[in-house]
């Protein structure tokens, strides 16, 4: 039996990222995508061709999702948040052995990303991150969460006290100088020959809740070289989303997530199309990059949709 079929997990309300694997998907003959969640409400299910809710990360093993990739012919996954990325990142040589391909970094990639504070001894002219404020040399102090993305769990230019009290509220909390500066995401994507296609620049125009509302394409030369040779030095095959800053002096690496991002999909739209070259690595197909500059700017806003009963 030849597996065909690609699985797109917790969907979530991940409308653009769907819309943008079905897009891959049509390239190629005889295609579904399905997709899952934990939650049974996920919005993301009316988007995609087959929906099934499916018990969380932590109750599940190799063989639950064998089975259901075998009942379904599914080829290829592709995990959507951090905690997912890292789940299916450790089975990922195991799937391979079945014929079942992930659209992930491997796993000692993802986990050094999946850390903030690992991260930052890694990266060169990365933000100084601590377990202990006491050690950051600042007036002000940005305090998050260590591990994932957690971008509503972060607290910006805080007094000193603030974070310490802030901190309390976290699992392991780690502090960075807050550093005044334009905020980029950097969208790659790195081929299973360690061939980085290219790095797209978006700068983070209104941000609610961590997540880009506005972004805009932006040339940036030196940030686009800085990111290929982190990806590189990372091994992040496939597709990751660097945070920068940038102030008059200097730039910084903040964080990187080894994952499609929310707002990734200009990237997508501009040429960056991560799901369809994954597809063809995948087929042993090759694939041609178009940059296409007609769209610079996205907003991200809701939208109401309407379906037959």
């Amino acid at each position: 039996m030849i597996f065909k079929n690609i699985l797109i997990t917790s969907v979530g309300a991940k409308r653009g990222l769907i819309e943008s694997v079905l897009d891959a998907a049509k390239k190629f003959k005889n295609m579904k995508v399905f997709g899952v969640d934990a939650s049974s409400t996920a919005l993301g299910q009316y988007f995609v061709d087959q929906f099934w809710q499916i018990p969380k990360r932590d109750e599940i093993d190799l063989k639950f999702i064998l089975n259901f990739c075998k009942q379904r012919d599914i080829a290829y996954i592709i995990p959507t948040s951090d905690g997912d990325v890292a789940f299916f990142g450790k089975l990922k040589d195991e799937l391979a052995k079945e014929g079942i391909h992930t659209f992930c970094a491997p796993f000692e990639s993802i986990k050094i990303c999946n850390d903030k504070l690992a991260f930052s001894k890694k990266a060169v002219n990365a933000v100084f991150t601590s377990l202990n404020i006491d050690e950051v040399d600042a007036t002000s102090y940005v305090v998050k969460e260590r591990f994932g993305s957690g971008s509503k769990k972060v607290l910006l230019n805080a007094s000193y006290n603030e974070a310490k009290e802030f901190a309390k509220e976290l699992l392991e909390p780690v502090f960075q100088p807050f550093i005044k500066a334009k905020e980029y995401s950097v969208d790659t994507y790195m081929t299973q020959k360690q061939e980085v296609v290219d790095a797209i620049v978006r700068e983070r125009s209104l941000v609610i809740d961590g997540e880009s509302k506005i972004t805009t394409y932006c040339a940036d030369e030196k940030i686009e070289q800085m990111t290929k040779s982190l990806v590189k030095e990372f091994n992040l095959i496939g597709h990751s989303v660097v945070q920068v800053l940038k102030t008059k002096e200097k730039l910084y690496f903040l964080e990187c997530n080894a994952r499609f991002g929310g707002a990734s999909t200009l990237s997508y739209k501009i040429g960056l199309e991560s799901f369809y070259w994954f597809l063809c690595e995948c087929e042993d197909r090759s694939f041609e990059y178009k940059k296409n500059l007609s769209f610079k700017k996205q907003v991200r806003v809701e939208k109401d949709f309407y379906f037959e009963n």
